[in-house]
């Protein structure tokens, strides 16, 4: 979670398959980051700028909730 006010990253990389990036209040200044999740991988209500910064959505394994045959 990021909640400080100017906050920069340089040549940061932040994994987690949920959550990965909670940008929560503030401004904060990303460069040269790189960005790896599933699922709501960047979220939050702070004022970011990301430059030059690899952002990448893993989809989910695919998973069957039921099977049925006649």
């Amino acid at each position: 979670m990021v909640a400080g006010d100017k906050v920069a990253f340089y040549h940061f990389a932040f994994y987690s398959p949920h959550h990965s990036l909670f940008d929560c209040a503030g401004r904060h200044y990303y460069e040269s980051c790189y960005i790896q999740g599933n699922i709501d991988f960047i979220f939050g209500s702070g004022q970011s700028i990301f430059q030059v910064t690899n952002k990448l959505a893993e989809l989910p394994p695919p998973t069957h909730t039921c099977s049925y045959r006649l």
